[in-house]
């Protein structure tokens, strides 16, 4: 059943034909310290089902990545009241490990962000904000790195539009303001994951070296569970098992 599964797997996040190194965790250290702070659901449904996105195009994509995204110390909030539209931080398991920021909605569109992308968003609530609450009928479409920003309305409603080449989704005024209330909160999630990518890509690594070791005494989970560099009472180890094994199990 399980046959495979660190070769599957090194395909995601590495080299397949590469000898593995397995780094050392770094130990925890605390406190995080946050990073310095920059300066109803019918109006997201509407801005939503005209902003339909119909170049969506995964061909591409891995096969692992298909069935489940590769996150792990995942945060969702949800931006309305019935959670129709929601913010997810976590870290995204990846061939380097790094803290996604996502805007979401229930129909699956999704607008992932970098902390640097996130910055630069806060940076812009001074612009963003004045266009909802003032009498701006047009506000100058601007950029954060790989994403555009575009102001509009919606059936008389005004929208913030996130769009990439393949994705978009927009935001309603209350929706907006529901993304920066958080920021302190947000902030801090986001440094507190940002610490522990290094112990994230060890743990990762030393279960692809167990997947990969010849003639594994039994079920590649099981042996994972029983080797020396498994930890049952450590909270990544644990999620990371689940994940990997969860995930390869319904392939």
């Amino acid at each position: 059943m399980f046959a495979g599964l660190g070769q599957e797997y090194r395909k995601v996040f590495g080299d397949p034909s590469a000898t593995p190194t397995t780094p050392s965790a770094p130990p925890m250290m605390g406190p995080f310290v946050a990073p310095p702070l920059p300066p109803n659901r019918r109006e997201d449904y509407a801005a939503s089902a005209k902003d339909e996105d119909t170049t969506r195009d995964r061909s591409d994509t891995p096969p692992v990545i298909k069935k489940a995204r590769l996150y792990t110390e995942e945060e969702r909030y949800p931006l309305t009241k019935t959670a129709y539209k929601y913010i997810d931080i976590a870290v995204a398991m990846k061939r380097e490990s790094q803290v996604d920021i996502v805007l979401g909605d229930c129909h699956g569109k999704e607008i992932s962000l970098t902390p640097d992308m996130w910055k630069d968003l806060l940076a812009l609530r001074n612009v963003i904000l004045p266009y909802f609450e003032n009498d701006l009928d047009e506000a100058v479409a601007t950029s954060i790195i790989v994403v555009t920003l575009r102001f509009g309305k919606i059936n008389k409603l005004k929208t913030l539009r996130f769009k990439k080449p393949k994705n978009r989704i927009a935001l309603s005024h209350s929706t907006v303001k529901a993304l920066f209330v958080p920021e302190p909160c947000n902030n801090r999630i986001v440094a507190s994951l940002t610490v522990i990518l290094e112990t994230v890509d060890a743990k990762l690594s030393r279960f692809l070296d167990i997947a990969t070791e010849p003639d594994p005494p039994g079920n590649i989970p099981d042996v994972t569970r029983r080797h020396e560099h498994f930890n049952a009472n450590d909270l990544i180890d644990c999620k990371l098992h689940a994940l990997l094994f969860g995930l390869y199990h319904n392939l």
